[in-house]
């Protein structure tokens, strides 16, 4: 699991308990929702400078 599958693990842990214990596989659910979120963040790598860095602030933020 990437940073961004493990940081939104821990916050539907502790923010969403009753929806997190609704997910069968949290491993799996976890794993490719921080892949979908890495691709995601690529594909904004590739917008010009001025957009991308206003639309990779929230993404950042994540990764702290």
């Amino acid at each position: 699991m990437n940073p961004y599958g493990e940081l939104a693990r821990q916050h539907g842990a502790s923010r969403l308990p009753e929806v997190y214990d609704g997910i069968r596989d949290p491993g799996w659910f976890f794993t490719v929702l921080g892949e979908l979120l890495a691709a995601d963040i690529d594909q904004l790598r590739v917008l010009r400078p001025g957009a991308r860095a206003a639309r990779l602030r929230p993404a950042r933020e994540l990764s702290r």
